[in-house]
């Protein structure tokens, strides 16, 4: 039985500021940076036997967590690329929103609809992202796999999969940054272990509660308690958390391309999200 991990890529520029990216090949950001850190944790002593990667580079550098721990080769394969929005990539999503009509709703709500010309339709993503999966499960018989991609095409290859439907959210989940789905294959067929998995970013599960008073403002002698809480996912920091500039495992199989044209800097940033 062939083990398959298949990992949405780190948190990049493109999930921080909506922007819609596409094939756009952007930078990650350093909470991307963290969140690869936390993933190689995760993965270090799990077997891996080859490391398959989007030739994007946020995709790439996602890889790179696997082999911190794994001295492998990092195999990127262009059928692994995210969907092709054409003329909307590098656009803002709330721009989208407004301007994009039907064509938006379908991408967001109604995906077996969406044409838009430029464009790649979610059947076509499926077909490709598929096809490249079989071929790499089949290639390796027995073995442990890593493929990092990203969450369109993630989607497709799991609906091609599972047989469930593109639209629907509840059994295919849109994946978190690092959210890792387990894969099983086995004479010719696949199972889905688990989905969307991002339990490697919880940090540990307490939080501090202040207790005020009825108007809202602080207990003149306030009583501080510590207690079990529900684990918060690396999806923000503190203000006063100090973050770590990006950086790459190897050096030799993680490079960054060329800087794109100036799409967009810093002062354009929109509100922080964590998928798009």
């Amino acid at each position: 039985m062939t083990e398959i991990y298949v990992i949405r890529h780190v948190q990049a520029e493109g999930n921080l500021y909506r922007m819609c990216q596409g094939h756009w090949d952007g930078d990650v950001t350093p909470i991307g940076v963290c969140q690869r850190d936390a993933l190689a944790e995760r993965f270090k002593d799990v077997p891996v036997d080859a490391v398959y990667s989007s030739d994007l580079y946020r995709a790439r550098f996602t890889a790179s967590a696997i082999t911190k721990y794994h001295d492998l080769p990092i195999i990127t394969d262009r059928r692994f690329r995210e969907i092709n929005l054409g003329p909307w990539e590098t656009k803002y999503f709330g721009n989208l929103r407004l301007e994009g009509g039907e064509e938006f709703h379908n991408f967001i709500f109604d995906q077996p609809n969406f044409h838009l010309e430029g464009a790649e339709t979610y059947a076509q993503v499926a077909e490709r992202a598929y096809g490249a999966l079989c071929e790499v499960a089949k290639k390796h018989p027995g073995q442990s796999l890593v493929i990092t991609s990203h969450g369109v095409t993630i989607r497709c290859m799991l609906s091609k999969v599972s047989g469930f439907g593109i639209r629907d959210l509840t059994k295919l989940p849109l994946f978190m940054n690092t959210g890792v789905a387990k894969l099983l294959y086995e004479n010719g067929s696949f199972t889905i272990e688990y989905l969307n998995d991002y339990s490697h970013l919880t940090p540990p599960p307490r939080k501090r509660i202040i207790t005020i008073t009825a108007t809202g403002r602080p207990g003149s002698s306030p009583t501080e308690i510590w207690r079990a809480s529900t684990p918060t996912p690396i999806f923000s920091v503190p203000p006063s958390t100090t973050l770590p500039t990006p950086r790459r495992w190897p050096a030799s199989t993680v490079t960054r391309p060329p800087p794109a044209s100036s799409i967009w800097t810093p002062s354009e940033a929109a509100m922080p999200a964590t998928a798009g």
